[in-house]
C-alpha cells in the first residue's frame, strides 16, 4: 500500500499528470467532497452547477471518466476535496460509511496506521482504487505503484 502525504500537492496537478500518462483513462471518479462539502445533496447541486455529467450510486457521486478532464477545464477542484478514482462498477465499493475518511486539513503526514482499518481494506481489495485528498498538501493512498510514481513527481 502506498499512503503518503505531498507538499506542496494538489488535486488538479495529479490528475493532470494521470491522464497525461494514460493511467485513469478507464476510471470512474466518485466525489466525497468538493470544497470540504460532504452532504450529498449538496454535492449533487455543485456538480449541476458546474455542468459535469453525474449518477447516483451506491457509494455516492459517480462521474464517468470522460468528466476528468471536463472537471479540471471546469475548475472543480479548488482545495479541501476528495475523490476515489476507481475502476469496474462502482457498487464493487459498496456502501461507504461519511465518516471513512482519510487524511487532514492541516499537511501532517499521513501515516497508515491514523487511516481507519475499513478503507485500508478497501484499498488492498481493489488494486485499481486511488483515493486523493486535498487541502494542505495533497494526501492519496492506493495499491498501485504506478498511480503512486505518478503522484511523487508532481509534489
Amino acid at each position: 500500500m502506498f499512503c503518503e502525504t505531498l507538499l506542496p500537492g494538489n488535486l488538479p496537478s495529479a490528475l493532470d499528470c494521470l491522464l497525461r500518462e494514460g493511467l485513469i483513462a478507464r476510471t470512474a471518479m466518485l466525489v466525497r467532497a468538493i470544497d470540504s462539502e460532504r452532504d450529498q445533496a449538496a454535492l449533487g447541486r455543485i456538480l449541476v452547477t458546474y455542468g459535469l455529467p453525474h449518477t447516483l450510486e451506491i457509494p455516492g457521486w459517480v462521474m464517468p471518466s470522460a468528466a476528468i478532464s471536463l472537471a479540471l477545464e471546469r475548475t472543480l477542484f479548488n482545495g479541501f476535496d476528495e475523490i476515489w478514482l476507481f475502476e469496474g462498477p462502482a457498487t464493487l465499493l459498496g456502501a461507504i460509511p461519511q465518516d471513512w475518511v482519510f487524511g487532514n486539513d492541516t499537511g501532517d503526514t499521513l501515516h497508515p496506521e491514523d487511516i481507519p482499518t475499513g478503507l485500508r481494506d478497501m484499498i488492498a481489495k481493489h488494486p485499481k482504487l486511488l483515493m486523493l485528498r486535498d487541502g494542505c498538501g495533497l494526501h492519496y493512498m492506493t495499491s498501485t505503484e504506478d498511480y503512486a510514481s505518478c503522484l511523487r513527481r508532481t509534489g
